[in-house]
C-alpha cells in the first residue's frame, strides 16, 4: 500500500504548485512496511523467553539439503537458549546425518550438536537440542552444518544469535547556537526485534556553556522492520532536545546479521505540532513553506529543519524519512 500526499497551496503559480506536489511526493512511503507508531509506555522489557523453532530438511548427497544445489542448504537462524527441532529424512535413500561442525574439520567432535545417522525415505528423524552460548556453542556467530557422511556436498549456514545485542550511543551536534549531546545505550531483543535502552540528551548554549535542557529518555520497545530488499532490520525515532527554536535528535538503529549500529541527526523539531508523532500535519507545514527563504512571507523557521535559511528538498527529505516515527518528549 502506498500513500501520496497532495497539498493544495492557495494563490501560487502553477509551476510552484507542481514543484511542491512533486516534492511532497518524496514522502510517498510504503506504509504497509512503516505503519504509524503511537507513543508507548516508557519501559524497558526483560530479555524475551526462548521459543521452539522447527526446521525440516531433506538430505541428498548430490542435491544438498532440500535440493538447493549448487547453493548451500537452507539458512537456519536461532537464538541462544531456544529449543531447536530438526526433522530429517533421506531424499536419496543414502545414509546421512546432521552435524553442527563448529571447527570445520568434517568430523564429529565432543559437544558438537549431532543428530546421529538416518536413512529412512518415509519417516522423519527428530533431532532436538538447545544451542547455548558458552556451552555447546562457543560464541554467537555463523557456523556450518553438514552431513558428516557427505560434508562436501551437504552443507549450509546455522546462525546462533545472542538474546540481546547492544551498543553504546554517543553523539554531538551543533545547530542555532546550541550544542546537543546524547549518551546512553541501545538494546535490540533479537527474538522480538524490538529496541529499548536509555539515552540522555543535553542542550547547551554554545557561547555561554549554560545547560538549557537535559532529559533521559527510556526507549519504549520500538519495533524494528525489514529494510526494503534487504535482510537488515531498522527502526527510527525522535527525541525532543529543547531549545528556543525547538530541536530534535533523529535516531535510527539497525541490525544487520550479528551487527548492530545506529546513526543520529540534529535538526529543528520534525514533530512541529508536538503531538508525539511525525504526521501529515507536520509535513503539510513544510510543504506550504517549500521554496521560501528566510525573510519572505511564506518562510517558516519551524520547517527549516537544517536551519540553512531555505526550505528545500533537504528539509522535505528528512521529514519524509521520519514520517510516522514517534517523538519522545
Amino acid at each position: 500500500m502506498y500513500l501520496a500526499w497532495f497539498v493544495v497551496l492557495p494563490s501560487i503559480s502553477k509551476s510552484t504548485f507542481m514543484m511542491a506536489t512533486v516534492l511532497v511526493g518524496v514522502a510517498v512511503l510504503p506504509l504497509a512496511l512503516y505503519p504509524r507508531m503511537a507513543a508507548q509506555p516508557s519501559t524497558i522489557i526483560a530479555t524475551s523467553m526462548p521459543v521452539h523453532r522447527t526446521f525440516w530438511l531433506r538430505g541428498s548427497a548430490s542435491l544438498n539439503w532440500n535440493r538447493t544445489n549448487p547453493n548451500p542448504g537452507p539458512f537456519m537462524s536461532v537464538v541462544d537458549g531456544d529449543l531447536v527441532t530438526i526433522l530429517l529424512i533421506s531424499d536419496d535413500g543414502f545414509t546421512h546425518s546432521w552435524l553442527l561442525d563448529m571447527n570445520n574439520n568434517n568430523a564429529v567432535d565432543p559437544n558438537e550438536p549431532f543428530s546421529g545417522l538416518f536413512s529412512s525415505t518415509t519417516i522423519f528423524s527428530n533431532f532436538t537440542f538447545t544451542p547455548t552460548i558458552g556451552g555447546n556453542i562457543p560464541a554467537p556467530g555463523n557456523f556450518t552444518y553438514k552431513c558428516s557422511v557427505h560434508p562436501f556436498t551437504m552443507f549450509g549456514t546455522f546462525r546462533v544469535m545472542p538474546s540481546q545485542v547492544s551498543i553504546s550511543q554517543s553523539f554531538t551536534g551543533t545547530l542555532d547556537g546550541s550544542r546537543v549531546t546524547t549518551n546512553g545505550s541501545l538494546i535490540i531483543d533479537t527474538r522480538t526485534l524490538t529496541l529499548s535502552g536509555a539515552i540522555t540528551t543535553d542542550l547547551v548554549n554554545s557561547t555561554t556553556g549554560v545547560t538549557l535542557f537535559t532529559k533521559t529518555y527510556m526507549i519504549p520497545n520500538i519495533q524494528l522492520r525489514p529494510m526494503q530488499n534487504s535482510p537488515t532490520q531498522i527502526t527510527r525515532f525522535l527525541m525532543n532536545a529543547g531549545g528556543a527554536l525547538a530541536h530534535s535528535v533523529e535516531m535510527s538503529a539497525q541490525l544487520s546479521g550479528l551487527t548492530m549500529s545506529s546513526t543520529s541527526l540534529l535538526t529543528r523539531q520534525l514533530d512541529i505540532n508536538a503531538n508525539g508523532v511525525v504526521d501529515l500535519g507536520d509535513v503539510s507545514v513544510a510543504a506550504l513553506a517549500f521554496g521560501s527563504t528566510i525573510g519572505t512571507t511564506k518562510y517558516k523557521s519551524s520547517a527549516d529543519f537544517n536551519a540553512d535559511g531555505v526550505i528545500n528538498l533537504a528539509d522535505i527529505s528528512v521529514i519524509a524519512l521520519y514520517f510516522a516515527r514517534i517523538d519522545l518528549r
